[in-house]
C-alpha cells in the first residue's frame, strides 16, 4: 500500500487515476470489509449489502473504527443512536441506512469544517433521519475550550496555554 500511494503521488488528480485507486481498493480490501469504492460522475461512492453512499476517497481508513463498534452492536431498523464526535459522519452515515427512516440518528459535531463536510454529505446522500448538531457533549451543562484541527482528533482541553482554542 505504501508503495501504490508513491505510485499515486507522482500522478496528478483525475477520474482515471481515482477509477484505478477504487479497483486497486476493491481487489485487496474491499472483499474482507464487505463494500465496494466506485469513482463515478466525479465522486466517490461505496456499495454496502443494502445501500450505497457517497463518501470521500479516504472512507476505508475510517471504516475501522465502525468496524469495531458494529461487531459489539448491531443497528437495527428503528433504532435511535447517539453519533457524540461525528467527525465527518462515516458512522453517522452508516447508522443513518442501517436504522431506516423509522430510525434517527443524533449527530453532535463541534469542529466547524468537520460540521460543514457532514452536513454537505448528509445532503449529497439525501438523507433525512438525521439531526445534526453543532456542539459537543459533556457530563453537565457547561462551556469548555475546544482544540479546533478539523480532523477526526479534535478535543476539548483544559490547558488554556494551549493554540488554536475557540
Amino acid at each position: 500500500m505504501k508503495l501504490l500511494n508513491k505510485i499515486f503521488k507522482v500522478f496528478p488528480e483525475s477520474s482515471f487515476k481515482n477509477k484505478i485507486w477504487c479497483i486497486y481498493h476493491n481487489l485487496f480490501f474491499s472483499r474482507k470489509n464487505n463494500f465496494k469504492m466506485h469513482f463515478k460522475k466525479k465522486r466517490f461512492s461505496v456499495d454496502f449489502d443494502g445501500f450505497s453512499l457517497f463518501v470521500h476517497k479516504d472512507f476505508y481508513r475510517e471504516l475501522a473504527c465502525v468496524k469495531g463498534y458494529l461487531k459489539n452492536y448491531n443497528l437495527k431498523k428503528g433504532d435511535i443512536v447517539i453519533d457524540a464526535g461525528a467527525y465527518i459522519g462515516t458512522f453517522t452515515l452508516i447508522a443513518s441506512k442501517s436504522v431506516g427512516d423509522k430510525g434517527k440518528v443524533i449527530a453532535f459535531e463541534p469542529d466547524e469544517e468537520n460540521y460543514k463536510r457532514l452536513y454537505d454529505y448528509i445532503r449529497l446522500n439525501n438523507i433525512d433521519n438525521i439531526i445534526l448538531i453543532k456542539k459537543g457533549l459533556w457530563s453537565k451543562n457547561t462551556t469548555l475550550e475546544f482544540k479546533n484541527d478539523h480532523t477526526g482528533y479534535s478535543s476539548f482541553f483544559f490547558n488554556k496555554n494551549e493554540k488554536n482554542m475557540i
